[in-house]
């Protein structure tokens, strides 16, 4: 290991001596090189000591070049590889077949290390003779770890699909199966890849269960999903197999390829055979009931893997977006970095959904003026909507306050507006109305679940089509809808259903066909009086200096946020537990401004630990964040009033939510 020594390199430029270092870089190429600040790029001489560095290597590996020309480029290596006399192999190597490449971890001046692509080329003269090596380093660390918790996301879904409730099959264009899960098993037989799932239908007699008629099998929802790219959702179907009737709920939606050419679908099948048999029993009153079970079912699957979910997609989709954001137009990596960002928001997106109609999203409730509220939505809605359709508001002077949250309340008119957008193709008028109410036993709002008292009511009515009593019975069932295919996705009532639900009001609907349709909106009248709305800041995120104690059991979360947080110029302790953090608060040389904490931790929680640190260091400002849907009935935490930003979150919500928060008068008692 003659080679590793540290005897610095006098002349740089030996060309004329056998052997010697490479001759002068060309001025053009030398510009271009030290240009890049994203690969290392330097040269060895044949004993591989450096005899040029670029910008980019002294940022990759935290040596300047005055530090390192002339040093043997084993220091980057860590130590087991240069007890396998490593560096020598690969020298070795890149002589013998011309280059060398490969990952691997490669340690920085400061004693940290990183995950790395190396390239060493071997570098001859005309007549052949080994000259020296370039060397091209790119510090792949962060694409590492997002590619890790991206693992860790597929891993999670594949849990997340074996335990699934429902029968879940994946076919090719042709109706073999390509992927099954036990769900499926159970209601099918037993399932292999290649097997022909159409031939399987042609031998279940089945009916639609609305109408009794028989299914031949080129109206199969698999068959028309291949065959014509048409999904079917919720189609209600009675079969026979092996002498026993069930019932089902069937969905099949095609599956396209980045031509839009169909290469298969997915078929789920839903089991409702008992609920079936007990509505049938029960009449109109337990069908609600059972409405109401099948959300809660949906919210306890949802719930429960929200957290998780939560904190999977704040690394996968705020990584990705600042990956991005670093990256050159032209580099070829966008276009991945881009799917993964799209997909975490799509996930992020659905998971939002599945929690507003099962009512378990956290609200973020004020005291609001619904007049205010329904004219801010008003100024968009004419782009929504329509030059065609007419818009008008007779809004109550006197409107009592309601307390809400904004942002679901706003999702809530948007939704019932182009609900009747889609009800009037040829125009018409909508009309969005508010008053005071009162709610008495006997005057039939209490079919609603309402208790007596005072309430604001929202009215959203259109001149549209219309709706018959079966239809209005099933409009916010999840996944039910009206439209045509591949219109819609049934998710918008049962989401406006949820929020109502949860914020403590309820919905009725009024309509028959050719007569328009009224939906109406009971909200709890709220005590105190609603403040001024401010305009919202849409400029980006303002950093600061401030000192910040970032408190998160999850280490690639802590590590995101922290990086995002220093990144906006903030001082950040950062720990992963509630113990160190009293510690760490206790010796800092400068007093904490905010603590950035997760709700839910092993040992101290986030409140538990807000209320220690209050105790022995005086006041401070204190922000909660949280992947967990459903913190005040899951574990108890009331959470009303205080800050709390919630996961997955966006670089620039954090920003914005962090400034907001040191923003704010004095900090105030948020959680007891």
């Amino acid at each position: 290991m003659g080679h590793m020594g540290d005897r610095k390199q006098t002349n740089i430029d030996r060309a004329g001596e056998p052997g010697g270092a490479l001759p002068p870089i060309d001025e053009p190429f030398r510009i271009l090189v030290e240009g890049v600040v994203d690969y290392a790029i330097f040269m060895l001489d044949p004993d591989g000591r450096v005899v040029s560095w670029n910008p980019g290597a002294e940022r990759i590996n935290g040596y300047s070049a005055r530090e390192i020309i002339g040093q043997h480029f084993s220091r980057f290596y860590p130590p087991e590889d240069l007890q396998a006399d490593k560096p020598a192999r690969e020298l070795a190597i890149a002589t013998a077949e011309g280059k060398y490449e490969e990952e691997g971890w490669r340690v920085r001046k400061d004693g940290s290390w990183f995950w790395a692509n190396v390239l060493i080329t071997a570098v001859r003269d005309p007549s052949g003779r080994l000259r020296g090596f370039a060397k091209v380093t790119r510090d792949l660390t962060e694409r590492r770890e997002a590619a890790a918790n991206l693992e860790r996301y597929e891993a999670l879904l594949r849990a997340v699909l074996a335990t699934l409730p429902v029968g879940l099959l994946v076919t090719d264009r042709e109706g073999r199966i390509v992927l099954s899960n036990q769900a499926a098993e159970r209601l099918w037989g037993e399932l292999r890849e290649g097997d022909d799932m159409i031939d399987r239908y042609s031998q279940t007699t089945a009916c639609w269960a609305d109408t009794g008629k028989p299914i031949g099998i080129n109206d199969w929802p698999l068959w028309r999903a291949v065959r014509d790219g048409e999904s079917m959702l919720n189609a209600a179907i009675e079969l026979e197999r092996n002498g026993e009737r069930r019932f089902l709920f069937k969905s099949a939606v095609p599956l396209r390829d980045a031509t839009g050419q169909f290469t298969g679908a997915v078929i789920v099948d839903q089991d409702i055979t008992d609920r079936h048999r007990a509505e049938q029993q029960l009449g109109e009153t337990q069908a609600h009931l059972a409405q109401a079970q099948k959300l809660e079912a949906v919210g306890r699957l949802a719930g429960g893997i929200a957290h998780d979910f939560n904190n999977l997609l704040t690394v996968i989709n705020a990584l990705s977006l600042a990956i991005l954001k670093r990256l050159p137009a032209a580099d070829p990596n966008r276009a991945d970095l881009e799917e993964i960002h799209g997909a975490g928001e799509r996930a992020a997106n659905l998971t939002r959904q599945l929690l507003a109609f099962s009512r378990r999203q956290v609200l973020q409730q004020e005291v609001l003026d619904l007049n205010t509220v329904v004219l801010g939505v008003g100024r968009m809605l004419g782009r929504l909507i329509g030059e065609d359709i007419t818009l008008r508001f007779p809004l109550a002077p006197d409107l009592n306050p309601i307390r809400a949250d904004r942002g679901q309340l706003e999702q809530v008119i948007i939704n019932l507006a182009l609900n009747a957008r889609d009800a009037m193709p040829g125009g018409g008028a909508l009309t969005i109305e508010t008053a005071n109410v009162q709610v008495r036993y006997g005057d039939g709002d209490e079919r609603l679940g309402l208790l007596p008292g005072d309430y604001v009511k929202l009215v959203v009515s259109d001149t549209g089509t219309g709706m018959d009593e079966m239809t209005q019975a099933h409009i916010f069932e999840p996944f039910f809808t009206t439209k045509r295919q591949g219109e819609g996705t049934g998710l918008g009532l049962a989401t406006v259903y949820g929020i109502v639900q949860q914020s403590g009001g309820g919905i009725a609907v009024s309509s028959a066909p050719g007569q328009g349709s009224a939906f109406t909106i009971y909200l709890p009248q709220a005590a105190q009086t609603a403040e001024p709305e401010q305009p919202r800041d849409l400029r980006e995120a303002a950093g600061g200096s401030e000192v910040i104690l970032l408190v998160e059991d999850e280490p690639s979360v802590r590590r995101l946020t922290a990086n995002l947080l220093r990144g906006y110029g903030y001082a950040v302790l950062e720990v992963s537990g509630g113990q160190q953090a009293i510690e760490l608060a206790r010796a800092a040389p400068r007093p904490i401004d905010l603590l950035l904490t997760d709700v839910v931790m092993p040992g101290l929680s986030g409140p538990e630990l807000a209320e220690q640190l209050r105790a022995q260091l005086g006041d401070f400002r204190v922000l909660y964040m949280s992947g967990y849907s459903d913190l005040a009935s899951r574990h108890g935490y009331a959470l009303e009033g205080a800050p709390l930003l919630q996961k997955p979150f966006t670089p620039e919500g954090l920003g914005r939510k962090v400034r907001e928060v040191l923003d704010a008068g004095s900090p105030a008692e948020q959680l007891r």
